[in-house]
């Protein structure tokens, strides 16, 4: 008997829609799903923002997104959240819950949606296909990973599994430190996949009766270029996030005024590329303009593609790449810099420390001053060949850890793996 199509559905936050910026990270990895499944469809959970065309042999179903939109709206929600069986067995549990509003709520809006979710899979996920040979992979370990497993004995795709980033894996994160049926939807999973030693470390400790967790690290496409130092007497700081309270901006706009004021005599460029809250990036730019002395200037690029953030490294000078978060995952923006060969400062937080190594760059401590992280630029600065080397060590460490056609080529027979065996 030949057997049947092998599926598998990847469940987004909002891609191929960008509300969620999950193209950098989605877009590599897709083509290698398309070589291992026979068939490949992206389910978002949401339609906001500007909608990407999914690479050639990607199918996109937004009747989850269509279905979640008719029954959300914020009373209509938590009243559902709290009707649902699932609630209260939480609260059980976690009856601290009860006192925090903000993790009531939270709680409320995880049942709601993820009964949403479970209902959707059992009606619709499988359709004209093979439960027992369908694949349900949540990028995001969220209120659908809870909806699909849910599903899976009545009627749901016959796999569920889930990659872990930040704040979907480490309740810390979160105001109560708490992630709603964590354990329950765990138990259901036939795997976890966190993007970072860091988080599958965490997975092991906080959970020691789950067996299915393993280390499954994203990566990035090699650019084909490498990025130059600048001309002697200036000195280039590249940053690339969303500008939000975590990415602590501020603080790398310091630490570039602290490294200017103590070589004067050198011109210092901030060049940060991603957009944010209109709001904080006025904030920022006020800030830069009060803390900076007369031999260093600010540019915030905005948005850029991947492609043409790549193009920018490649045609614009860049001395050192700096991460100042205040917590990360394993961030995509560093892999991205060690793929063009730019020497790494970060913060010891998440998944830093996998990628910038005393070969790759320099590591700060956790929640460094200005003048900590202003005093990595300037080592920088006065030894150019140190910073040759670490750009080295930048590119050599991307090939052996982050290299997007090793990483998910594995990762995606890893997935086949689990339709076509037994069980």
């Amino acid at each position: 008997m030949t057997a049947s199509a092998a599926r598998i559905l990847v469940v987004t936050d909002s891609y191929p829609y960008d509300a969620a910026l999950e193209a950098t990270f989605l877009e590599p990895e897709l083509p290698h799903l398309v070589r291992a499944f026979d068939e490949v469809t992206l389910v978002p959970q949401r339609r906001a923002g500007r909608r990407a065309t999914p690479p050639t042999g990607v199918a996109v179903d937004e009747s989850l997104a269509e279905l979640v939109e008719s029954t959300s709206g914020s009373k209509g929600t938590l009243l559902r959240g709290l009707r649902s069986q699932r609630t209260w067995i939480e609260l059980a549990g976690h009856p601290r819950l009860i006192r925090s509003p903000a993790g009531l709520r939270r709680l409320l809006w995880w049942s709601a949606l993820s009964g949403v979710i479970r209902a959707w899979a059992q009606s619709g996920a499988t359709r004209d296909g093979d439960p027992s040979r369908t694949v349900a992979y949540t990028f995001w370990c969220d209120a659908a990973t809870t909806g699909f497993v849910e599903a899976r004995t009545s009627g749901g795709p016959g796999r569920v599994v889930s990659r872990a980033h930040g704040s979907d894996l480490y309740p810390g994160r979160h105001r109560p430190p708490h992630i709603p049926h964590r354990a329950r939807t765990l138990r259901g999973l036939d795997g976890l996949f966190p993007d970072s030693a860091a988080g599958a470390a965490y997975v092991a400790s906080a959970f020691p009766w789950f067996d299915r967790s393993t280390l499954e690290r994203m990566g990035v496409a090699d650019p084909g270029l490498r990025s130059g130092p600048s001309r002697p007497g200036g000195f280039a700081v590249v940053s690339c996030s969303r500008i939000v309270p975590v990415k602590r901006l501020s603080l790398i706009a310091d630490a570039v005024a602290s490294a200017a004021r103590q070589r004067p005599g050198v011109e210092f460029t901030w060049r940060h590329f991603g957009d944010g809250d209109a709001n904080l990036r006025r904030e920022l730019e006020e800030h830069t303009r009060r803390a900076f002395p007369s031999n260093a200037r600010v540019a915030l690029q905005g948005y850029e593609s991947p492609a043409a953030l790549m193009s920018a490294y490649s045609t614009l000078p860049a001395d050192v790449f700096v991460n100042a978060s205040s917590s990360e995952g394993t961030p995509v923006s560093l892999m991205e810099a060690a793929s063009a060969a730019i020497p790494l400062v970060a913060t010891a937080v998440g998944g830093n420390p996998e990628i910038v190594t005393t070969d790759s760059g320099i590591l700060v401590s956790a929640n460094p001053t200005p003048d900590e992280l202003g005093d990595a630029l300037v080592r920088l600065v006065d030894d150019p060949s140190f910073g040759r080397r670490l750009a080295e060590g930048s590119r050599a460490i991307w090939r052996d850890r982050f290299d997007a056609a090793c990483n998910y080529s594995a990762f995606s027979a890893r997935l086949r793996a689990l339709v076509d065996s037994p069980g």
